[in-house]
């Protein structure tokens, strides 16, 4: 949560996140609910990351998710 590299000091201690992502093809009969619960992430997560106003997908379509 740095605001500015430039404020790094000497001995300061960094913690490095590193992001990994999969993707999930949507499959008939799915709901953003059911691949967020077994994605351990939440529908509001799924939105963001795959930039959906709302709850609509369709089969065939990839989703991204952060694991």
């Amino acid at each position: 949560d740095l605001a500015d590299a430039s404020s790094i000091r000497v001995g300061q201690e960094l913690t490095v996140r590193r992001t990994s992502w999969t993707t999930y093809e949507v499959r008939p009969g799915d709901n953003l609910g059911r691949i967020a619960q077994s994605h351990g992430c939440s529908v509001r997560d799924l939105r963001s990351w795959n930039e959906l106003a709302g709850d609509v997908i369709h089969p065939g379509q990839t989703l991204r998710i952060r694991r």
